[in-house]
């Protein structure tokens, strides 16, 4: 009888919890359904949060930053005009300017939402970066993100052949070259880098730039365009180089002894047995360049 009362007890259980998910889940849709979600939001000025922080600035932006990242998805989920994006954006880097995500955030933000984007939303957003770059001068995602932000959404908003759109290119092939030269961005980043450069006249930056990161290039078909863009560069420039060949002979090398490892890697292992075997640097170009 015991084992009986336990069956029922045990099947009323699992009917009871089934009927509760199933509540559960059809009072979420009609929640869904039925809320109302508004453009509004409150948030402290820089200099009242820092008041009411009482010192733990970190923690009233980390604060901050929850409320930012829930306000922009519900903007995004009700289509919104996301007003407050930039109260959001000044009062996080103004309480705690170390807090490098703010200006990363801020200009993605600004830029990438349902609502109707301006071009000074845009160059709000390229101000934004700037700002980071001036706290982090040698972080190579804010440059690149702010040579992207140049090239590819306010360029494409100005005037063609207008001083802003001439200078926002020249300013993003800059920004892009130093990016890249530390190795940040995808692999046909150096060549979009060098077109801009050549664009405001400086085929030299240009040329410097895809010898640099050459030898970083893995990929076949990519590495035949990196070349070819640097024979045209020498050609018009009247520089017979010499870079290319000097490269080619240091990666056949590494295919013959280290073929397992990496051209960068082999470059940092090996640069001075290679210089041993005569197979050493153009004169003026050190190893440090190439990595």
């Amino acid at each position: 009888m015991s084992a009986l009362r336990t069956a029922i007890a045990v099947t009323a259980a699992l009917a009871a919890f089934g009927a509760a998910n199933q509540l559960r889940a059809a009072q979420n849709r009609s929640y869904e359904g039925a809320r109302r979600v508004l453009d509004d939001a409150q948030i402290p000025h820089p200099t009242v949060a820092r008041l009411v922080s009482l010192g733990h600035t970190e923690w009233m932006v980390d604060v901050l930053w929850i409320n930012a990242t829930l306000y922009y998805s519900d903007t995004l989920y009700a289509r919104l005009p996301s007003r407050y994006l930039r109260s959001y954006t000044r009062t996080m880097s103004e309480l705690d300017p170390n807090f490098r995500q703010s200006y990363l955030w801020g200009a993605l933000a600004l830029v990438y939402r349902t609502s109707r984007v301006e071009t000074d939303d845009v160059r709000d957003a390229v101000e934004v970066l700037r700002q980071g770059i001036r706290r982090f001068p040698n972080d190579p995602e804010l440059r690149g993100q702010l040579g992207l932000y140049l090239a590819f959404e306010l360029g494409p908003r100005l005037r063609p052949g207008s001083a802003e759109h001439l200078a926002a290119r020249a300013q993003a092939g800059e920004a892009l070259r130093r990016a890249c030269e530390a190795g940040w961005g995808p692999s046909w980043l150096p060549l979009a880098a060098a077109s801009l450069l050549s664009e405001a006249h400086r085929e030299p930056a240009a040329l410097e730039l895809l010898q640099g990161v050459l030898y970083r290039i893995v990929e076949p078909s990519l590495r035949e365009r990196v070349e070819s863009r640097i024979a045209a560069l020498q050609r018009a420039g009247g520089d017979r180089g010499g870079i290319t060949e000097t490269l080619r002979a240091i990666d056949s090398q590494r295919a013959a002894e280290m073929p397992w490892i990496s051209p960068t890697l082999y470059v940092f292992l090996g640069s001075s047995p290679l210089t041993r075997r005569g197979v050493g640097l153009l004169p003026g170009y050190s190893s440090a360049r190439l990595r």
